[in-house]
C-alpha cells in the first residue's frame, strides 16, 4: 500500500514537471537564423532573386551584425526555409530588419504559411528594428518566407527566429489541479477496496 502511494505521488510529479516544462523558453526551429553559416546560406536557406547574400561586419547604420543582404532589382526575390511544425499550433515569430539606405522602390514581406505577417514599402531609412508576430501553422510543414525588392541599395535581416508559444499558465495550473483529483480519485478506490 504505501509503495503504491509512493508510485502515485511520483507519478504526478513526473506529470506536474513535464507540464510546467512547456512555460520555459521553446527552441528556436530556424536553421541558422542570423545567418552566421554563411558557407551553407544556399543550403541552410532557399534564396531566389538578384544581389542576395550573406555578410559580417559594420554596417551603415553602425551595426556589427551577421546578416543577410537583400537587393532584388525590378520585382521581388525571397529567401525562404521549410519548418517541421504541428497542426494548429501557435507560433512566435520574430527577426531583425535594418532599412540604412532610405531609398526607393522597396517592399518587404514576412509570410508564415499562407498568413501575411508584415507588407511594408519603407520610405525612411531606419537601422535595425525588431519585429514580432504569433501565427498559427496548419500542417505539418510551414514555409517561412521573406519577400523583398530594394532597386539601388540592400535591405538587411537577421536573428530570425520561430519557437512554439507555449501553453499559458492557466491551461498548466489547471492541468495540475486535474492530475491530482485523478490520482486522489484513484487512492481512495483504492483505500475503499474498489481498484485491485
Amino acid at each position: 500500500m504505501l509503495n503504491t502511494k509512493k508510485n502515485l505521488v511520483l507519478s504526478v510529479a513526473v506529470m506536474g514537471l513535464a507540464l510546467g516544462s512547456s512555460s520555459s523558453a521553446m527552441a528556436n526551429i530556424v536553421t541558422d537564423g542570423n545567418f552566421a553559416d554563411g558557407a551553407n546560406f544556399g543550403t541552410n536557406w532557399n534564396p531566389s532573386g538578384s544581389f542576395l547574400g550573406v555578410e559580417s561586419g559594420n554596417h551603415p547604420d553602425g551595426a556589427i551584425q551577421t546578416d543577410v543582404y537583400m537587393g532584388t532589382v525590378g520585382g521581388l526575390g525571397n529567401i525562404s526555409q521549410s519548418l517541421a511544425t504541428n497542426a494548429g499550433t501557435a507560433y512566435h515569430i520574430s527577426f531583425d530588419l535594418s532599412h540604412p539606405s532610405g531609398s526607393q522602390p522597396s517592399e518587404f514581406q514576412a509570410l508564415f504559411g499562407s498568413n501575411l505577417l508584415i507588407d511594408i514599402a519603407p520610405v525612411g531609412s531606419f537601422g535595425y528594428t525588431h519585429y514580432s508576430f504569433t501565427s498559427l501553422s496548419n500542417g505539418l510543414s510551414t514555409l517561412l518566407h521573406f519577400n523583398e525588392r530594394e532597386d539601388p541599395s540592400y535591405m538587411y535581416l537577421t536573428n530570425v527566429s520561430v519557437s512554439a508559444v507555449p501553453l499559458p499558465a492557466s491551461v498548466q495550473m489547471f492541468g495540475l489541479g486535474l492530475l491530482g483529483l485523478v490520482g486522489f480519485a484513484y487512492y481512495n478506490r483504492r483505500k475503499n477496496g474498489f481498484v485491485a
